[in-house]
């Protein structure tokens, strides 16, 4: 009860923005609960040896197992809490090693699918976009949306929270449409749970305006910023989260100059295809697949994954054919997405005289809303593209 009620108010603290007093609290919940859990283990040890204590000796096997489990997730939530401070705080590195110390904890004492683990993975994966790590982050992020999807829905704020960080992990592959889908269906989410200016909307209302920001519409940037900052206003006195006041301004700053500049659409566009940046080395490959029937495409994929990471290969792009294709691209896109090839495009091909009727296997783990945040284009023009940029036409 002390643990809880020293945690509890240093969450207080934290969301009303006095970081660094939350920070130490947290510091010294997780400095109670490591002494709980090395005492635990000294008198396990001195019973292997002959030291008896006459509690641990009374105490079952079954007892002690539980205990000691329950402090071990008690300390996932500390190291998970502590993180938090940490990312506030901007302190990323910090942060990282704190929400993969949880994990791992959670790992050892939970099942992959549960509920902890989830939170663990979408934090690890919202700090290492943070840490400009996006590609690793969003692997991460799938799992979380979909475990968060199935456990809480798709009406809750957990897995509204588990959308924003999937919006991050696509903005900073350059996939700004998938992002933006992600983050407004987030946005309808916690409009419809929270009141209009709940500190919540803070961070997807900021994460928005990036992705109008990195598409051109600088006025409606700006908008979001301005609605950021009204929010923070309004949830914050001076001298409170003054981190996350700065970086409204910054925003906000850089969008209206940009303005001033350059004007401003009115509508959002497609993005046009785009080579992003890969690694040099490794031999040029064009992949056509009728991935999601059998399995000999998906190991197909793990392979190329092995290969790229090698630079014996590089993928330039996937072409989904045979009906039903755009199933099948569906499929493409999120399995290279798992393996770490968030970067290599996608394009639909055609029927390959296939017929549409035919039910794929392997769609199953596909959240729901999947297909519209994702965006493709038709393969002969990804082939054309990729071929129109080749250094070398031999």
């Amino acid at each position: 009860s002390i643990i809880n009620s020293i945690a509890g108010y240093a969450e207080i603290l934290r969301k009303g923005g006095e970081l660094w007093q939350a920070k130490d609290l947290h510091k010294k919940v997780r400095k109670i609960l490591l002494s709980a859990k090395s005492k635990r283990l000294n008198i396990r040890c001195g019973n292997t040896i002959g030291i008896y204590s006459t509690d641990y000796v009374n105490e079952s096997k079954s007892d002690r197992v539980v205990e000691e489990s329950e402090i071990d997730l008690h300390l996932a939530i500390s190291h998970t809490q502590l993180g938090c401070t940490f990312f506030a705080l901007k302190k990323y590195n910090d942060a990282f090693l704190e929400h993969q110390a949880a994990l791992d904890i959670r790992l050892h004492s939970l099942e992959f699918t549960d509920a902890p683990i989830s939170e663990s993975f979408n934090y690890c994966a919202e700090t290492l976009c943070s840490m400009e790590n996006n590609s690793d982050a969003l692997p991460l992020s799938l799992h979380a949306v979909h475990v968060r999807k199935l456990e809480f829905g798709i009406r809750h704020p957990a897995f509204a929270h588990a959308l924003s960080v999937l919006s991050k992990c696509y903005q900073g592959i350059h996939r700004s449409s998938e992002a933006f889908e992600c983050i407004q269906w987030c946005l309808d989410i916690c409009e419809a749970i929270f009141s209009a200016n709940h500190a919540n909307l803070i961070p997807n209302v900021l994460a928005k305006g990036d992705i109008l920001h990195s598409l051109g519409y600088f006025e409606k940037a700006a908008e979001c910023y301005r609605k950021a900052k009204d929010i923070h206003t309004t949830n914050f006195i001076t001298g409170q989260n003054d981190l996350q006041l700065e970086e409204i301004q910054k925003k906000l700053t850089h969008a209206t100059m940009a303005t001033s500049n350059k004007g401003c659409s009115s509508t959002l566009n497609e993005q046009p295809y785009q080579r992003w940046k890969k690694k040099d080395g490794g031999d040029p490959v064009i992949i056509i697949t009728d991935i999601g029937r059998d399995i000999d495409d998906a190991i197909a994929f793990m392979e190329l994954a092995s290969l790229e990471r090698m630079c014996i290969l590089n993928p330039l792009g996937v072409i989904a054919t045979v009906a039903p294709e755009l199933e099948r691209a569906y499929l493409a896109r999120v399995t290279l997405d798992s393996l770490g090839l968030s970067d290599v495009p996608v394009g639909v091909g055609s029927d390959g005289g296939g017929s549409a009727e035919v039910k794929l296997n392997s769609l199953s783990f596909l959240y729901d809303g999947e297909k519209k945040l994702l965006r493709f284009e038709p393969g002969i023009d990804l082939m054309k593209h990729i071929l129109m940029e080749v250094e070398d036409p031999k």
